[in-house]
């Protein structure tokens, strides 16, 4: 079962041998049943998620961002040592795969990458109430717990046709709070009435946020 986030993209290749899964953008949260026979990979640029039974959620925004938070059982997280975008879905056989640098996770754990360099590789324990946030987005809303405006607008653009930008007087500020995701109204008039920050209308899908 896959629950997919808003702005998603994803490909199925499903044979006797194995099932595959090419996350191309976007997000989703995967709860795989158990069949050794048949490993299940999830493919996001140039990493691989591999499970046997459990759940977990993969983030492939960006081109070469990828985040891993695994909420049930164990994955291998792989780093392909060719890129996975320029070779076809037959030319990454099992050879290709064994040859690549593997990172254990278990539930509670997440591993996060930029970029394509290694030395961008986070890894480390998700707390419970971290994964929540993480994971908000599949009933519908968005947490956040002191993050940037900037960072702020540019998850909620994910849900909505309407730009949200902020000057830079403001883009640092730090936001709490819980919003249902796309409802772009009630969010600024709480941004508005939360901070000294004032919301002009360029246009009717264009705002922008900045200091009172």
């Amino acid at each position: 079962q896959v629950i997919l986030n808003t702005n998603s993209f994803m490909e199925i290749v499903f044979t006797g041998s194995e099932r595959r899964v090419y996350l191309r953008r976007g997000e989703g949260l995967f709860n795989v049943a158990k069949d050794r026979s048949r490993p299940f990979r999830v493919f996001a640029g140039q990493r691989v998620v591999e499970a046997v039974g459990t759940a977990f959620s993969v983030q492939h925004v960006q081109d070469d961002s990828v985040e891993v938070i695994v909420t049930e059982g164990k994955v291998n997280f792989l780093v392909l040592h060719q890129n996975a975008e320029q070779n076809t879905e037959n030319l990454l056989t099992e050879e290709v795969l064994r040859d690549s640098d593997v990172l254990p996770l278990e539930a509670g754990e997440f591993a996060a990458v930029q970029n394509a360099a290694p030395e961008s590789l986070r890894t480390g324990a998700i707390q419970p109430e971290e994964m929540e946030v993480k994971l908000a987005w599949q009933h519908g809303m968005l947490l956040f717990q002191g993050d940037p405006l900037e960072q702020v607008l540019k998850e909620f653009g994910r849900y909505t046709t309407i730009k949200l930008e902020a000057t830079e007087a403001v883009k640092d500020i730090k936001v709490e709070g819980f919003y249902r995701a796309g409802d772009v109204e009630r969010f600024l008039v709480g941004i508005e009435n939360n901070f000294q920050i004032d919301v002009q209308e360029i246009s009717e899908n264009h705002f922008v946020l900045t200091a009172r």
